[in-house]
Order: C-alpha cells, then structure tokens, then sequence
C-alpha cells in the first residue's frame, strides 16, 4: 500500500472520532495481497474493483449510503483507454 494511503487511513481512524465509518475503497486495479493484508489491518475497511466513472460500480459501492466520498485522480491513460 502505498504509504500516503496508509496515512490517509489512519486520519479516518483517528481516536478522537466518536464513530468508526466503513470505508470503501473503489479502484480499477487489483490490489495485491500484501497491501491487502497491511489494509485490512484497520477496522471496516472494504475494497470493490471498479470505476468511479461507471455509475454501476458506484451502485455496487453504496455510495448513495455514504456520508462522505473521495475520488482520488485517475491515470489519463487509463482513461483513454476506458472510453476509447
């Protein structure tokens, strides 16, 4: 994992937060086992493989549920490649 979304993590998990949220992850790559295995360390965290481009993957996130949402920036290329 990389180490910004680790510490991007850990602000959501601070102690000074009342409440624990669930946190989804939606990305179009496959994450590897071993940043799997650090990520899953923390509490109420779920991974989807899927875009935040294509409204069904958002669906199948729950993100109409969600309190708050981050999309983080895309690859261009990955984009051309989507939709071209």
């Amino acid at each position: 994992m990389h180490s910004s979304m680790r510490y991007f993590l850990k602000t959501m998990r601070a102690k000074y937060l009342k409440q624990c949220p669930y946190i989804v992850i939606l990305s179009t790559k496959t994450l590897p086992h071993n940043e799997w295995e650090v990520m899953s360390k923390f509490a109420k965290i779920i991974y989807i493989q899927g875009s935040p481009l294509i409204e069904e993957d958002l669906l199948r996130a729950n993100v109409h549920r969600a309190s708050r949402a981050v999309v983080l920036e895309i690859d261009q290329r990955e984009n051309e490649e989507m939709y071209c």
